[in-house]
């Protein structure tokens, strides 16, 4: 699922949407991805053009990929209404977001949408930050206000929005 250039050192180790599909449908599971943008997910943060291509090419074969595997992929901006409908169908929403809402770090991060209410939306983030004395249990369920998650949600300069969704 590592398809995204990461920190100032360039070291490959970012996870991708489509990635993020694929391992999850390799293992069982149907995925569906959604985008709001037809370009590579989280190029800027891509120090150079050289990395950009690299990832452009990483994308292209992860799209080929999931075409093959008959994974649907969309560019429709999946609202948060339609996380909460797929959620209840028994999909497992994995959204991209900014961590420093959670861990005032600003790094591109995956979370799970666990439920969603009229006030808050749910997650579970698998980012445990020990240094700050947390446990898995500090982050299983942790509430989020819909215009707060709505905002980080919608992640860098170009407010890339993406979300990977798994079922059994």
């Amino acid at each position: 699922a590592n398809t995204i250039f990461m920190g100032p050192s360039g070291r490959h180790g970012g996870c991708g949407a489509l990635g993020l599909a694929l391992s999850a449908h390799r293992r069982g599971s149907k995925a569906e991805v959604h985008l709001n943008h037809m370009g590579v997910l989280l190029a800027y943060r891509a120090k150079n053009k050289e990395r950009v291509a690299v990832m452009r090419v990483l994308q292209d074969k992860d799209m080929a990929e999931a075409k093959a595997a008959g994974i649907p992929v969309t560019h429709d901006g999946i609202t948060l209404d339609e996380i909460a409908a797929k959620l209840g169908a028994g999909f497992m929403p994995i959204v991209l977001n900014s961590m420093r809402y959670l861990h005032q770090d600003p790094t591109a991060h995956w979370f799970v949408v666990t439920d969603i209410d009229d006030e808050s939306v749910y997650v579970n983030d698998p980012w445990v930050s020990k240094t700050r004395r947390k446990s898995a249990r500090d982050m299983s369920d942790v509430p989020i206000p819909r215009r707060v998650f709505e905002r980080i949600t919608a992640y860098g300069p170009k407010k890339e929005r993406a979300v990977v969704l798994v079922s059994r």
